[in-house]
């Protein structure tokens, strides 16, 4: 147990030195050189020795000499906690460190995790206490999912109803180890402060850290197992705590159970959602007889390439012996079995009594959580260290320039020696757990090093290897983050009796090739543009969604359990990439589109092909669903033509870390933010402000709102980009002239880049503030766990108005669904579009399509309520709200897709140094040009 603790306090004196390390900066800090070249720690970071303003791995290092606690303690609760702080009293019998547990049942609608505040008399023990953290249970809902072709998807995600016992983890997921609280014998008073999510309190624990003993192989031979082998299929969980632990299909190999080579059958579980420490998938035995079994695996890991993945099993939430803490799962792209055994292939027995019991498997980071350490460590100090570099030498270096970075960092030469040593303890210890010399993770910290080591012996040249430094860097924070992801793939688990050789008989010759050749001949005989078959149900709704398939099953999924289910109306739909004019001219079209265009609904409404919406009563509450002027874009004359389903708008994204080392504020207005522009600048560090090509089609598609920030910049000052109800441009005013040479000044005269990789340079620091669309924050979250906890969003810089308030409007963009006017039943299709913009289906789909394709597949949905039951950060979700309020939509009009190109041609004649003419005039120019085409376009289609 002892050592459990020391382990963890290996894990604290790393990081702290690592925030050592990192918040030393000659520009942090202001340091004189040679200070602090020498001392402790103390020394290094004032107020260490005061544990109690650390976090827990600090607190916990204050504690490392106390007892751990013999005897649990509890308190029955038995009531909701909602909004307000839930106070009691418990008594503990002795001095000594607990862990924190519960038993509980989550309410509510969200997927987030239970997350509290808990004050011990009236004090915050650790940092991470202001939001611990209990994961919501899920189950699969009862019943197969099948598309009309029979083809099987996962179950639906339903919330576990009953209680469940759980212990408060690491929020950082930096250990799968539980919290410790120290506790004085005698009476504490204890305040839980909700944070995010409701749930029902049955009883308060602090319990006792349980350890495991080593395997000790049994010597009662009559108690061991001799029935014929268990079988348990993994796709078939009877818990899991995270709702994106679906299951999922794989008809490449008749090793699968269950397998089918002309449809897709749901046959395993797990892959890239089964890969975050703490994750935990149980599944429950059938009737066992008492005994000692062999327990097997069927399964995959094709990601870590030469390494391993580990995974934790308890059984009914014990440990069976410390060897089950860590089970490591070799690398191979293919599916294989393997029994759990020891180095030497001697498989453990477990013993299970009689009667059924839940066998679990956790993500943890085992043996490789040393090297995870090390390498985060040297990672976080080769991203401050790289902004040090960049903040002298500027982006781009002169290779011919005396830079002499050791003396203008004094403590470059110690840094880099840190950094040096700590990549090769790192390598060492994955050699030595990977045995083997050089893998792909080797590789790339073996190269950091290099790049390291050039450094350091050429000192007055090191910066010409500062290319190569970012490169390395680069390549090491994605190592890390590969190391810190755990993917596997589990068809089935059996219990055997011990002896058994083999966990699973492998398919004969014959049936697998059979199986291959039904495979290849169905491929031939499919529809692979019909999701939902063919239905004898009557006339069907028919959909038309230019999607991926997956997206497309879930939708399908949902339509038969829930929108058919309830309104016995048959739903086809059906994978196209037509164009809907043609279509309708040709008699073949459908009867309503999804996630259509921005600019589309008007130019096919002007034409007649659309249904206009204000025919139905209930328009109004429909809209009341979404943003104020959600539906502006999709209006023409008097009439509506779509709903919005999915809508996009802007925000302002921020280091903390480096605005705070620099002492910068987040800028409020226009003019705070060109004075950030400038002070950074002349650290040699850039600012980002969105700027589209017009050649980017998918993006202008999403409307000249999301383009740039131009509308925004209008919008904040009361001015339109359209005069006389969209039949002109504004852009001839001298209003707006002023406003374009504003924006054109950025780039002009404050040299923000007109092109960048946005979410590259803001990860590495180089761009510590920039603007662009909301969906960056899914991609932050999954792709960069190196800045977790170091970056914020708020809304966009606003304009000081006359009466001092100050307009933070943003444009927005996304995409719309509507009926088609040809439409075989016009309310059908209505009770549908409804249906499929309300909250709750809303929030079904986004939600199902992340479980399968990740947080990079989450929606960017339209209806607001169930926007905000999307699993955000707790302290991101409010300014994210605050800027979707303020979005204001521009109309658009017939001929308005010429906007955009006359915006961006004046932009680009402007600032392109080749050109650099007029704002004045190119705005004219090109403004006339979009008048024209505007003309031509109301006249075309004024009485149609």
């Amino acid at each position: 147990m002892k050592k459990r603790i020391k382990n963890t306090i290996v894990i604290a004196l790393t990081l702290i030195m690592c925030f050592v390390s990192v918040n030393l900066s000659p520009f942090a800090l202001e340091t004189e050189p040679g200070e602090n070249e020498a001392g402790n720690i103390n020394e290094l970071m004032p107020g260490l020795e005061n544990l109690e303003s650390l976090d827990y791995l600090g607190y916990l290092l204050k504690h490392s000499d106390s007892p751990t606690a013999q005897k649990p303690v509890s308190v029955s609760i038995n009531t909701e906690v909602y909004d307000t702080s839930l106070t009691f009293e418990i008594e503990i019998p002795s001095n000594g460190l607990y862990t924190i547990c519960m038993s509980y049942k989550a309410i509510g609608s969200t997927n987030n995790a239970i997350e509290f505040g808990m004050k011990i008399n009236g004090e915050t023990p650790f940092a991470e206490a202001e939001k611990l953290l209990f994961p919501r249970m899920w189950q699969d809902e009862e019943g197969r999912r099948v598309d009309g072709l029979g083809n099987e998807f996962a179950a639906r995600q339903i919330p576990y109803d009953q209680y469940r016992f759980a212990l408060a983890l690491d929020v950082n997921k930096r250990t799968v180890d539980p919290y410790l609280v120290f506790l004085t014998e005698g009476v504490q008073e204890i305040t839980l402060t909700p944070v995010v999510g409701n749930f029902e309190l049955e009883y308060f624990e602090f319990g006792t850290l349980k350890t495991a003993d080593t395997y000790k192989a049994p010597v009662d031979n009559d108690k061991m197992y001799h029935g014929k082998p268990i079988v348990i299929e993994g796709e078939n969980p009877a818990l899991k705590n995270s709702y994106w632990l679906s299951a999922k299909t794989d008809n490449s190999s008749i090793k699968i159970t269950p397998n089918d080579p002309m449809k897709s059958l749901v046959n395993y579980i797990g892959g890239g959602n089964w890969k975050t420490s703490g994750e935990t998938i149980i599944w429950e035995t059938p009737e066992l007889p008492e005994g000692y079994y062999q327990l097997g695996f069927l399964y995959r890991q094709s990601e870590v390439i030469d390494g391993k993945v580990y995974r934790a099993l308890t059984i009914d939430g014990e440990t069976p012996f410390k060897e089950a803490e860590a089970i490591g799962f070799m690398h191979n792209d293919n599916w294989q079995q393997k029994f759990f055994s020891d180095d030497e292939n001697n498989p453990y027995l477990i013993f299970l009594s009689a009667g059924k019991h839940e066998i679990a498997l956790m993500v943890v980071p085992g043996e490789i959580s040393e090297v995870r350490n090390l390498l985060q460590d040297a990672v976080a100090q080769l991203g401050a260290l790289y902004i040090d570099i960049t903040m002298i030498t500027g982006e781009k270096v002169d290779i011919y320039r005396d830079y002499d970075l050791f003396a203008q960092i004094p403590d470059m030469k110690e840094r880099l020696e840190i950094i040096l040593d700590t990549l090769n303890t790192a390598d060492e210890k994955l050699k030595e757990i990977t045995e083997k010399n050089s893998n792909s993770h080797s590789s790339a910290i073996r190269r950091m090093a290099r790049v390291v080591k050039l450094m350091l012996d050429n000192r007055y040249t090191a910066h010409r290897y500062k290319t190569e430094y970012y490169t390395g860097y680069t390549v090491a924070a994605a190592t890390l983050y590969e190391l810190q992801s755990m993917p596997l793939d589990i068809d089935k688990f059996i219990l055997t009796a011990p002896g058994q050789e083999i966990a699973f008989e492998a398919p004969g010759v014959f049936a697998s090739i059979k199986f291959f050749i039904q495979k290849f001949l169905s491929s031939f005989l499919r529809d692979y543009n019909n999701i939902s078959g063919d239905s004898d149900a009557g006339e069907p709704v028919t959909i038309w969604v230019n999607w991926g398939r997956d997206q497309a099953q879930v939708l399908n999924s949902l339509v038969q359990t829930s929108f058919t289910a309830k309104t016995d109306t048959p739903v086809n739909i059906q994978l196209v990439n037509a164009s809907i004019v043609q279509a309708t001219l040709s008699g073949k079209g459908p009867d309503v589109i999804l996630q259509h265009s921005r600019s589309e609904p008007v130019n096919l409404a002007m034409r007649g092909v659309l249904y206009d919406l204000t025919m139905f009563d209930d328009l109004g509450d429909v809209l009341g669903q979404f943003q104020h002027g959600a539906e502006i874009p999709y209006r023409y004359k008097d009439g509506l033509y779509a709903l919005p389903d999915t809508q996009i708008f802007y925000l302002m994204y921020y280091r903390n870390d480096i605005l705070a080392q620099l002492e910068l504020e987040i800028p409020e207005t226009w003019e705070d933010f060109q004075q950030i522009i400038k002070l950074l600048a002349r650290r040699n560090l850039q600012v980002w402000m969105p700027n589209t090509p017009a050649t980017d089609i998918n993006q202008v598609n999403a409307g000249i709102g999301s383009n740039n920030l131009f509308p925004s910049l209008l919008m904040q000052k009361g001015l339109s980009l359209y005069s006389e109800e969209g039949r002109s441009t504004n852009l001839s005013s001298s209003e707006v002239m002023v406003t374009f040479n504003e924006w054109t000044d950025y780039y002009r005269k404050l040299k923000i880049p007109k092109v960048m990789d946005f979410y590259n340079r803001f990860r590495t620091g180089i761009c510590p503030i920039g603007i662009t669309n909301y969906t960056m924050y899914t991609t932050l979250k999954a792709a960069a766990p190196e800045i977790d906890g170091l970056w914020g969003v708020s809304p966009i810089p606003g304009t000081q108005l006359a009466d001092g308030t100050i307009s933070h409007v943003s444009s927005g963009g996304g995409t719309a669904c509507a009926i088609l006017k040809n439409a075989k039943a016009p309310k059908k299709a209505w009770e549908f579009l409804k249906w499929w913009t309300s909250a709750e289906t809303q929030l079904a789909y986004s939600n199902e399509v992340e479980s399968i394709l990740g947080s990079a597949g989450r929606v960017a949905l339209s209806n607001t309520e169930a926007f905000k039951n999307l699993a955000w950060d707790t302290e991101m979700l409010e300014p994210i709200l605050e800027a979707w309020k303020q979005v204001q939509e521009i109309p658009e009009y017939p001929g308005s897709y010429y906007v955009s190109r006359s915006v961006y041609q004046s932009f680009w004649n402007v600032i392109e140094e080749k050109e650099n003419k007029n704002p004045k005039d190119m705005l004219l120019k090109f403004g006339k040009q979009a008048d024209v085409e505007i003309e031509r376009k109301w006249k075309q289609y004024e009485n149609r």
